[in-house]
Protein backbone atom coordinates (compact mmCIF):
# COMPACT_ATOMS: atom_id res chain seq x y z
CA UNK A 1 0.00 0.00 0.00
CA UNK A 2 2.88 2.49 0.66
CA UNK A 3 4.48 1.25 -2.18
CA UNK A 4 1.53 1.92 -4.17
CA UNK A 5 1.36 5.58 -3.09
CA UNK A 6 5.06 6.64 -3.36
CA UNK A 7 5.17 7.88 -6.89
CA UNK A 8 2.03 10.27 -5.82
CA UNK A 9 4.02 11.73 -3.24
CA UNK A 10 6.89 12.18 -5.25
CA UNK A 11 4.38 13.99 -7.68
CA UNK A 12 3.06 16.21 -5.25
CA UNK A 13 6.39 17.06 -3.72
CA UNK A 14 7.71 17.85 -7.21
CA UNK A 15 4.75 20.21 -8.10
CA UNK A 16 4.71 21.64 -4.66
CA UNK A 17 8.06 22.30 -5.40
CA UNK A 18 7.55 23.59 -8.63
CA UNK A 19 5.32 25.80 -7.34
CA UNK A 20 7.53 26.86 -4.34
CA UNK A 21 9.24 29.85 -5.65
CA UNK A 22 6.44 31.66 -7.43
CA UNK A 23 4.39 31.32 -4.09
CA UNK A 24 7.57 32.59 -2.02
CA UNK A 25 7.67 35.66 -4.34
CA UNK A 26 4.35 36.52 -3.98
CA UNK A 27 4.48 36.14 -0.49
CA UNK A 28 7.18 38.31 -0.38
CA UNK A 29 5.98 40.64 -2.52
CA UNK A 30 2.79 40.79 -0.08
CA UNK A 31 5.21 41.54 2.69
CA UNK A 32 6.70 44.26 1.01
CA UNK A 33 3.45 45.90 0.20
CA UNK A 34 2.57 45.04 3.85
CA UNK A 35 5.44 47.19 5.23
CA UNK A 36 4.80 49.84 3.15
CA UNK A 37 1.33 49.77 4.29
CA UNK A 38 1.99 49.85 7.75
CA UNK A 39 4.34 53.22 7.04
CA UNK A 40 1.46 55.12 5.68
CA UNK A 41 -0.64 55.79 8.32
CA UNK A 42 2.21 57.62 10.67
CA UNK A 43 2.90 60.05 7.12
CA UNK A 44 -0.86 60.06 6.41
CA UNK A 45 -1.28 61.16 10.62
CA UNK A 46 1.53 64.07 9.83
CA UNK A 47 -0.66 65.45 6.95
CA UNK A 48 -3.94 65.15 9.11
CA UNK A 49 -2.73 67.13 11.67
CA UNK A 50 -1.21 69.58 9.51
CA UNK A 51 -4.50 69.91 7.47
CA UNK A 52 -6.05 70.32 11.22
CA UNK A 53 -3.73 72.79 12.52
CA UNK A 54 -4.24 74.96 9.56
CA UNK A 55 -8.27 74.85 9.86
CA UNK A 56 -7.72 75.70 13.33
CA UNK A 57 -5.57 78.51 13.03
CA UNK A 58 -7.73 79.84 10.07
CA UNK A 59 -11.05 79.62 12.20
CA UNK A 60 -9.02 80.93 15.03
CA UNK A 61 -8.40 84.47 13.52
CA UNK A 62 -11.44 84.33 11.28
CA UNK A 63 -14.46 83.93 14.13
CA UNK A 64 -12.61 84.67 17.38
CA UNK A 65 -12.32 81.95 20.11
CA UNK A 66 -15.97 82.41 21.53
CA UNK A 67 -17.19 80.22 18.43
CA UNK A 68 -13.64 78.34 17.81
CA UNK A 69 -14.74 74.25 18.71
CA UNK A 70 -13.62 71.48 17.65
CA UNK A 71 -16.57 70.74 15.37
CA UNK A 72 -15.88 73.92 13.69
CA UNK A 73 -12.68 72.86 13.35
CA UNK A 74 -13.86 69.02 12.13
CA UNK A 75 -16.01 70.56 9.68
CA UNK A 76 -14.08 73.40 8.46
CA UNK A 77 -10.87 70.78 7.70
CA UNK A 78 -13.00 67.58 6.36
CA UNK A 79 -12.19 65.07 9.47
CA UNK A 80 -14.27 63.36 11.76
CA UNK A 81 -14.46 65.07 15.26
CA UNK A 82 -12.59 61.96 16.72
CA UNK A 83 -9.86 62.43 14.77
CA UNK A 84 -9.26 66.25 15.86
CA UNK A 85 -10.16 65.06 19.76
CA UNK A 86 -7.64 62.47 19.20
CA UNK A 87 -5.01 65.60 18.81
CA UNK A 88 -6.54 67.49 21.75
CA UNK A 89 -8.68 67.08 24.08
CA UNK A 90 -10.29 70.48 23.95
CA UNK A 91 -10.21 74.09 21.99
CA UNK A 92 -8.01 75.43 24.61
CA UNK A 93 -5.50 72.27 24.20
CA UNK A 94 -5.89 72.80 20.18
CA UNK A 95 -4.78 76.11 20.35
CA UNK A 96 -1.57 75.45 22.78
CA UNK A 97 -0.93 72.72 19.53
CA UNK A 98 -1.50 75.62 17.14
CA UNK A 99 1.05 78.13 19.44
CA UNK A 100 3.45 75.50 20.43
CA UNK A 101 3.97 74.22 16.58
CA UNK A 102 5.67 77.79 16.11
CA UNK A 103 7.86 76.97 18.99
CA UNK A 104 9.04 73.58 19.24
CA UNK A 105 12.12 74.62 17.06
CA UNK A 106 13.39 76.55 20.09
CA UNK A 107 13.98 73.35 22.34
CA UNK A 108 17.50 73.66 23.77
CA UNK A 109 19.58 70.78 25.41
CA UNK A 110 20.68 73.24 28.83
CA UNK A 111 22.70 70.32 30.07
CA UNK A 112 26.04 72.22 30.21
CA UNK A 113 28.60 71.27 32.83
CA UNK A 114 31.18 74.05 34.29
CA UNK A 115 33.99 73.73 32.52
CA UNK A 116 33.51 72.77 29.21
CA UNK A 117 33.65 74.78 25.99
CA UNK A 118 31.27 77.53 26.31
CA UNK A 119 28.45 77.26 22.70
CA UNK A 120 29.80 79.48 20.26
CA UNK A 121 28.64 82.67 20.98
CA UNK A 122 26.97 83.33 16.59
CA UNK A 123 24.47 80.86 18.30
CA UNK A 124 23.04 83.12 19.99
CA UNK A 125 22.05 85.82 17.49
CA UNK A 126 20.76 82.83 15.63
CA UNK A 127 18.53 81.71 18.53
CA UNK A 128 17.08 85.63 19.05
CA UNK A 129 16.99 85.46 15.02
CA UNK A 130 14.47 82.75 15.27
CA UNK A 131 12.76 83.65 17.85
CA UNK A 132 11.87 87.40 16.31
CA UNK A 133 10.90 85.93 13.04
CA UNK A 134 8.02 83.28 15.33
CA UNK A 135 7.36 85.75 17.84
CA UNK A 136 6.43 88.50 15.12
CA UNK A 137 5.38 86.53 12.33
CA UNK A 138 1.89 87.28 10.76
CA UNK A 139 0.53 84.43 12.59
CA UNK A 140 1.63 85.19 16.04
CA UNK A 141 0.89 88.68 15.83
CA UNK A 142 -2.66 88.20 14.85
CA UNK A 143 -2.98 85.90 17.54
CA UNK A 144 -1.84 88.57 19.91
CA UNK A 145 -4.47 90.90 18.73
CA UNK A 146 -6.98 88.23 19.40
CA UNK A 147 -6.11 88.56 23.09
CA UNK A 148 -6.13 92.20 23.21
CA UNK A 149 -9.70 92.06 21.77
CA UNK A 150 -11.15 89.10 22.75
CA UNK A 151 -12.94 89.61 26.19
CA UNK A 152 -14.59 86.74 26.58
CA UNK A 153 -11.60 84.36 26.32
CA UNK A 154 -8.69 87.11 26.73
CA UNK A 155 -7.20 84.86 30.13
CA UNK A 156 -7.36 81.53 28.51
CA UNK A 157 -6.33 82.66 25.30
CA UNK A 158 -3.49 84.33 27.27
CA UNK A 159 -2.45 81.90 29.18
CA UNK A 160 -1.88 79.36 26.08
CA UNK A 161 0.02 81.85 24.25
CA UNK A 162 2.50 82.48 27.30
CA UNK A 163 3.00 78.69 28.18
CA UNK A 164 3.33 77.99 24.64
CA UNK A 165 5.11 80.58 22.90
CA UNK A 166 6.47 83.23 25.55
CA UNK A 167 7.91 80.52 28.25
CA UNK A 168 9.46 78.69 25.38
CA UNK A 169 11.43 81.42 23.77
CA UNK A 170 12.39 82.45 27.70
CA UNK A 171 13.76 78.82 28.54
CA UNK A 172 15.63 78.55 25.69
CA UNK A 173 17.65 81.82 25.66
CA UNK A 174 18.06 80.93 29.71
CA UNK A 175 19.82 77.56 28.65
CA UNK A 176 21.91 79.01 26.07
CA UNK A 177 22.54 81.53 28.64
CA UNK A 178 23.07 78.78 31.88
CA UNK A 179 25.68 77.05 29.25
CA UNK A 180 27.40 80.14 28.35
CA UNK A 181 28.33 81.58 32.42
CA UNK A 182 28.19 78.03 33.63
CA UNK A 183 31.07 79.30 35.83
CA UNK A 184 29.20 81.77 37.77
CA UNK A 185 27.18 80.22 40.70
CA UNK A 186 24.48 82.85 40.95
CA UNK A 187 23.90 83.81 37.33
CA UNK A 188 19.61 84.05 36.76
CA UNK A 189 19.24 82.61 33.19
CA UNK A 190 15.55 83.08 33.73
CA UNK A 191 15.76 86.88 34.74
CA UNK A 192 18.42 87.85 32.11
CA UNK A 193 16.38 86.18 29.51
CA UNK A 194 12.98 87.75 30.08
CA UNK A 195 15.26 91.26 30.17
CA UNK A 196 16.63 90.09 26.23
CA UNK A 197 13.11 89.01 25.04
CA UNK A 198 11.44 92.12 26.75
CA UNK A 199 14.16 94.64 24.62
CA UNK A 200 14.16 92.41 21.35
CA UNK A 201 10.57 91.82 21.15
CA UNK A 202 7.92 93.38 23.04
CA UNK A 203 8.32 97.31 21.06
CA UNK A 204 8.11 95.63 17.70
CA UNK A 205 5.14 93.58 18.98
CA UNK A 206 3.09 96.36 20.35
CA UNK A 207 3.27 98.30 16.81
CA UNK A 208 2.90 95.70 14.97
CA UNK A 209 -0.53 94.54 16.85
CA UNK A 210 -1.67 98.47 16.45
CA UNK A 211 -0.58 98.23 12.81
CA UNK A 212 2.28 100.70 12.53
CA UNK A 213 5.03 97.93 11.72
CA UNK A 214 5.06 94.95 9.55
CA UNK A 215 7.83 93.13 11.02
CA UNK A 216 7.49 89.60 9.22
CA UNK A 217 8.53 91.31 6.31
CA UNK A 218 11.44 92.47 7.52
CA UNK A 219 14.47 91.47 5.76
CA UNK A 220 16.85 89.17 6.83
CA UNK A 221 19.46 92.14 6.97
CA UNK A 222 16.82 94.29 9.55
CA UNK A 223 16.29 91.46 11.75
CA UNK A 224 20.38 90.35 12.03
CA UNK A 225 21.19 93.91 12.75
CA UNK A 226 17.77 94.18 15.30
CA UNK A 227 19.32 91.40 17.38
CA UNK A 228 22.69 92.15 17.16
CA UNK A 229 22.10 95.71 18.99
CA UNK A 230 19.82 94.01 21.72
CA UNK A 231 23.11 91.59 22.14
CA UNK A 232 25.66 94.33 22.27
CA UNK A 233 23.48 96.48 24.50
CA UNK A 234 22.97 93.25 26.83
CA UNK A 235 26.68 91.97 26.96
CA UNK A 236 27.86 95.17 28.82
CA UNK A 237 25.50 94.22 31.54
CA UNK A 238 25.39 90.45 31.54
CA UNK A 239 29.10 88.92 30.85
CA UNK A 240 30.98 91.46 32.17
CA UNK A 241 32.18 89.03 34.80
CA UNK A 242 33.33 87.13 32.06
CA UNK A 243 35.14 89.46 30.31
CA UNK A 244 34.33 87.95 26.73
CA UNK A 245 30.45 89.05 25.64
CA UNK A 246 28.68 86.82 22.33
Amino acid sequence: MLHFHLPYLGNVLRFLNMIGIPFVQRWSRRSSLEKRARGRPARNRLEVERKILQASTQLLFDQGFAKFSIDAVSRSAGVAKKTVYAMAANREELVGKIVASWTEQLQTSGDHRPGEPRPDPGSLRELLSRIFRIALSKEAVALFRLICADTEGRERLAEIYNRNGVERGVLAVANWLREYQADVQSFDGIRSARMILAALVAEPLRRAAIGLETPWNDSDEEVTARVGECVEFYARILFKELGTAP
